[in-house]
């Protein structure tokens, strides 16, 4: 059984996968615009069932 050991390097791009989950989150409420969101770190490997694996961390407040 593959356990995320193998890079999955076939349709969908990860790019496009990444977007739908923002716009999802966006349409659900999750955050008021997906322009909120300052960094990401995707990647796509093969697993038994199909999932997204999600974090979503506040950005810490930073004097200017």
């Amino acid at each position: 059984m593959l356990r995320g050991e193998i890079g999955h390097t076939k349709k969908p791009d990860l790019d496009n996968m990444a977007k739908q989950l923002k716009d999802a989150m966006s349409r659900t409420g999750f955050w008021g615009d997906d322009r909120q969101v300052v960094s990401l770190r995707c990647s796509k490997c093969y697993a038994a069932v199909p999932h997204w694996e999600v974090a979503v961390y506040p950005l810490e407040a930073r004097d200017a």
